[in-house]
């Protein structure tokens, strides 16, 4: 009886009642850099806690520093343009109206000589020297203030081009900050993928930050004949401890069963992930511990059966 009862659970157990595998997790995220370089300083390690904004490594880019001694130095001759051409402009405005000034009085110059000549009081000579000499000044004026218009533009351009590289420069800066990488939130380090020394490309993950409260990511098996509700009560066993628990979600999705949980030479299984919280902050499970859900504190109702 006791063999037959063992052999039913092993068989229809999971069918009947929640029967699931899950793994205690806490919400994490992959510390990675954006640019290729290399981990000179790594001032964590494997299970290390951090605070929020806490120096956890630095990774330096050849590439980046390039670029940044680049941006700077245009920056500077940016700068350096944008000054003469200013200056350039401020002689201009000092010297346009000394030459339409200029171009007035050789223009009256001309007129009293055309009147002088048509009286016969010069000759037709000093009339055409007049005429030069007002052709002259009007020419010099026009083109002071065609040369203003040019560097107004040039500036404008520059000033353009200034503001593009002072912009471009503190984007790289901010992003680069130096080669430091600072922890983003509260919490444990796991999964420290790189030592010092490693060289490192854009989005690979250098380790990953675990944080807030801890739940449990359970692998609930489907087509069974119990159906999984948000806000059911369970049981979080791990060895002789049981913990109290709710169902907080359940996921649209069946996952592919994790490795850890998957028996040697069976076909790969699928189940439906719910997370799983836990109802009291006493728990003292380690992080990725390996624990069984079920409805009950008693576990498998037909394998406790058995063992009596």
């Amino acid at each position: 009886c006791v063999i037959g009862i063992a052999v039913l659970d092993l068989a229809f157990g999971h069918l009947l009642y929640l029967d699931a595998d899950g793994q205690v997790m806490q919400r994490n995220y992959d510390v990675a850099t954006e640019h290729r370089g290399t981990v000179i300083q790594l001032l964590v390690e494997e299970g290390s806690t951090v605070r929020k904004g806490e120096l956890i490594a630095q990774v330096q880019s050849r590439d980046v520093l390039e670029h940044l001694a680049d941006l700077r130095a245009r920056k500077l001759e940016a700068e350096r343009d944008l000054n003469s051409m200013r200056a350039r402009r401020t002689f201009l405005l000092a010297t346009r109206e000394a030459a339409q000034e200029r171009a007035r009085i050789l223009e009256r110059t001309l007129n009293r000589t055309k009147e002088a000549e048509a009286r016969g009081l010069v000759r037709a000579e000093r009339l055409s020297d007049a005429v030069d000499d007002a052709f002259q000044g009007m020419k010099e004026a026009q083109q002071v203030v065609a040369d203003a218009a040019v560097i107004d533009e040039t500036i404008r351009l520059l000033e353009t081009n200034l503001r593009d590289l002072t912009e471009a420069l503190a984007v790289l800066e901010s992003s680069y900050n130096d080669g430091q990488v600072h922890a983003a939130e509260d919490g444990l380090i796991a999964n420290l993928n790189v030592v010092e020394g490693a060289v490192v490309d854009p989005g690979d993950s250098l380790m990953q930050i675990f944080y807030n409260e801890a739940f449990v990511l359970a692998q609930v098996p489907t087509g069974t004949a119990f159906n999984l509700e948000v806000g059911e009560r369970v049981a979080i066993k791990s060895g002789v401890a049981t913990y109290d628990g709710r169902i907080e979600y359940i996921y649209p999705v069946a996952s592919k069963l994790s490795e850890e949980f998957q028996r040697t030479f069976e076909p790969t299984h699928r189940r439906q992930l719910a997370r799983v919280e836990f109802l009291n902050n006493d728990n003292d499970l380690a992080l990725f511990t390996k624990v069984q859900i079920t409805s009950s504190t008693i576990g498998r109702p037909l394998e406790r059966m058995a063992e009596v």
